[in-house]
């Protein structure tokens, strides 16, 4: 990826805490100013326009914990399939494996925040796993939107759900 040097004036107690968040993170502060302007150019505009809006992660386990679980079930049916296909196409202008993963980490953990994203290749298998606070609803229709999603990418794959997590096995 190029670099380029560039000059940018921001208020002094915004730089004393970006210093201190850095020393705290024990990273550069090129680091975050970094994935914050990624932030406002490739995510923010995208996500408006995509619907996405934050929301409180007690909000979240309010709303699951209130559906039942054929609800949430067919919450992920249809925000899998076709609308997750859209999703990607229009973030990454192709539908993938690989932008299906991205999509995955990107949204539910690095800008999400809604869970901890693990990934790995052993043996042929890709292992994904998403483990989050939010309860049994959240799993099903996590599984149940990834599935949608799978099914149109036409992989074989197993998932296991549990309470606080789900764990996807896909053969290429």
């Amino acid at each position: 990826m190029l670099t380029d040097i560039r000059s940018f004036r921001l208020n002094a107690d915004l730089i004393q805490k970006l210093e201190e968040m850095a020393a705290r993170k024990q990273i550069a502060a090129n680091v975050i100013v970094s994935k914050a302007v990624r932030r406002a150019v490739d995510y923010e505009p995208k996500a408006e326009q995509a619907g996405i809006v934050a929301i409180q992660k007690t909000t979240l386990k309010f709303l699951w914990d209130n559906l039942t679980t054929e609800n949430a079930r067919d919450l992920g049916k249809s925000h899998g399939g076709e609308r997750g296909a859209e999703l990607m196409l229009l973030w990454f202008k192709r539908f993938t494996f690989e932008e299906f993963v991205e999509t995955m980490r990107m949204f539910g953990a690095e800008w999400g925040g809604v869970y901890q994203f693990e990934y790995g290749y052993l043996d042929g298998v890709h292992h994904l796993v998403m483990r989050h606070d939010l309860g049994r609803n959240f799993t099903t229709y996590m599984g149940a939107a990834c599935s949608e999603t799978l099914k149109l990418l036409v992989l074989d794959y197993e998932m296991t759900e549990s309470e606080n997590q789900l764990s996807i096995a896909v053969t290429r």
